[in-house]
């Protein structure tokens, strides 16, 4: 089975799709996602994202801040302020 429903609480469901094993690790990854509202959403909801695994769509959440993603090197905070400070000066 590549994923599942599981009820949380009221009008609240949790979805779970299996992704397999990561080869970094060798753990399974299973990622889920919450949906308000009744079964029959969460089963459409579940559809859908097993239909974007199928096709290649699925887009994996990423945890990244607006500054890693605008600058993906770490830079001191000396550096960083003097990067804000010559972007907000025009």
């Amino acid at each position: 089975m590549r994923g599942h429903i599981t009820k949380r609480g009221n009008h609240s469901y949790s979805i779970a799709i299996s992704l397999g094993r990561d080869p970094a690790t060798g753990k399974y990854k299973c990622p889920w996602t919450s949906v308000k509202g009744t079964r029959k959403e969460a089963e459409k909801r579940l559809s859908e994202l097993l239909h974007q695994l199928d096709t290649g769509t699925l887009m994996k959440s990423n945890k990244t801040t607006v500054v890693e993603y605008v600058h993906p090197r770490p830079y001191s905070l000396d550096q960083a302020s003097t990067v804000l400070s010559i972007s907000f000066t025009v």
